[in-house]
């Protein structure tokens, strides 16, 4: 499957639904708005505005998994984020080109291309994977680890690439939680993409 794919998944259980809804809702509206103006823009003023709707919904998204209030943060365990590094790092070149990641306390985020299947396929057998491994160590049966859907969007150029795999790169930085990100035991960057610093 051709193409470059910023993709986020997260914890089941992670946020709250009542805050989903929130975020989807104002997107929703926001969407809506720029509907009835639409006819008085040009397509490309109405494409950059949905993309600043959705960064802004994304954003909020983001704030809210890296400053976890309520939810399972399994992934501040040493042992359960190695599972989940070693399970992306498993694939990479046989089923994708990993690109970067960074796990977060109940998130992850990872960029990848040059894959072999469909991207939900790809994110199903990791999500498997890393589930069974991480629930056996959690002492965990029959309980759901991550939560099923995934954000993704296809990178479309090198410019775009460039910014979001330094917002990845990055989360811990500015979460906080570190000064650098090669200073978070769980980040990493394909030196074919050192570029982008």
């Amino acid at each position: 499957m051709d193409g470059t794919f910023n993709i986020c998944f997260r914890l089941h259980g992670s946020l709250p639904v009542s805050k989903i809804r929130e975020l989807q809702a104002t997107r929703k509206k926001q969407l809506q708005a720029l509907k009835t103006i639409s006819a008085e823009l040009t397509p490309e003023i109405v494409q950059k505005i949905k993309f600043e709707i959705t960064n802004e919904y994304c954003g909020k998204f983001n704030q809210l998994l890296d400053n976890p209030a309520t939810g399972p943060v399994y992934l501040k365990q040493k042992e359960i984020a190695r599972i989940v590094q070693e399970g992306l790092q498993y694939w990479d070149g046989r089923r994708f080109r990993l690109i970067c990641f960074c796990i977060m306390s109940n998130h992850v985020h990872l960029m990848l291309d040059s894959c072999e299947d469909q991207l939900f396929i790809i994110l199903k057998s990791i999500k498997t994977f890393t589930a069974r491994a991480a629930n056996k160590v959690l002492d965990r049966t029959g309980q759901s680890f991550w939560q099923k859907e995934s954000y993704d969007n296809l990178v479309r150029n090198p410019h775009e690439l460039a910014v979001k795999a330094r917002y990845i790169l990055n989360n811990p930085v500015n979460a906080g939680l570190v000064n650098h990100w090669k200073d978070w035991d769980f980040t990493y960057l394909n030196p074919d993409f050192h570029w982008i610093l």
